[in-house]
This record gives structure tokens, C-alpha cells and sequence, in this order.
């Protein structure tokens, strides 16, 4: 293991540390708001209106690839079964009993649907740098 590899590694540990003690919510703003200044870190014409509009669109996108990914997972019989439950205002673990009794890695699930979404706003800029 050379030097760069530890240095991931114990980068890794420390994000993994400080993202145990966040919120779903929390984690999800702080990956969005990475995603626009990874793709925006050059330019200065980002004022904070379009910042938060950024924001808010990539949430919402990151809401619909999980929710599909979700449903996408499950059988058609326990959607409507996960529907319900999140209808009677189960909480988290609840929710995620229920996926994991239906063999749902709900972690693995969420960030696959980060990666795609990454994938997505980060090659989306890489396309439209020569316009």
C-alpha cells in the first residue's frame, strides 16, 4: 500500500465518521451542494439564488433515483406495503426493517442512486464544456 492509498483510506474513514453522525437530510444536502461545486468550482457567476435553485433541483433528482431504484427493488405487492407504512408515519427503522426483510440494501440502494446522479450532473458538465 503506497502513501496516496492510505491517504484515501484514512480520508474515507474520516468522511465515514463525520457522515454517521448526520441525518439522512443532512447527508443528502451536503453530497448535493459537493455535486454543484465540483461541477461549478471555476466559475464566479454562481450567485445564491441560482446556487439554492441548483440545490433544489438535485435533490428532487436524487428523491426520484432513489424512489425508483426503491420500487424498482421490491416486488409490486410490497410497494404498496412500503407506501403504507410510510402513509401511517412509520419511522426510519420500521422502513428499513421492512426493506431489509425483503432483501433491500437500503444504503447500498441510496448510494448507487448518489453515484448515478454524480455520474449524471458531473459527465452532463464535462459535455457541455465545449458549447
Amino acid at each position: 500500500m503506497n502513501d496516496s492509498d492510505i491517504n484515501q483510506q484514512q480520508l474515507e474513514e474520516q468522511l465515514q465518521t463525520a457522515l454517521a453522525g448526520m441525518n439522512p437530510d443532512e447527508v443528502k444536502d451536503v453530497f448535493v451542494q459537493s455535486l454543484i461545486l465540483e461541477k461549478y468550482s471555476d466559475r464566479d457567476d454562481i450567485d445564491d439564488e441560482l446556487f439554492e435553485e441548483i440545490k433544489r433541483d438535485l435533490s428532487n433528482r436524487l428523491d426520484i433515483k432513489i424512489n425508483d431504484k426503491l420500487v424498482g427493488a421490491l416486488p409490486a405487492e410490497k410497494v404498496d406495503e412500503l407506501d403504507k407504512v410510510i402513509e401511517d408515519g412509520a419511522n426510519s427503522d420500521a422502513i428499513r426493517g421492512l426493506l431489509a426483510d425483503n432483501g433491500v440494501d437500503l444504503d447500498k440502494l441510496v448510494a448507487d442512486a448518489m453515484k448515478d446522479l454524480h455520474d449524471e450532473f458531473i459527465n452532463d458538465a464535462a459535455n457541455n464544456e465545449g458549447e
